[in-house]
């Protein structure tokens, strides 16, 4: 039977696992949108080099 120091105890303990999934929730965001930047300065890169060699040719 849960007392009320137990159900506390559960309160805290649901506390901190919803704070750490948010936390790598953010974390998991925060990597999706590095990626994406990261492709996409990957194809301006290749745009800009491709559009640099065009120009010399």
């Amino acid at each position: 039977m849960f007392t009320e120091k137990n159900l506390l105890k559960t309160q805290q303990d649901l506390s901190i696992i919803n704070s750490r999934a948010t936390l790598d929730l953010l974390k998991l965001k925060l990597l999706a949108l590095s990626l994406a930047q990261q492709q996409t300065t990957t194809k301006e890169n290749r745009f800009f080099n491709s559009f640099v060699r065009n120009r010399l040719d």
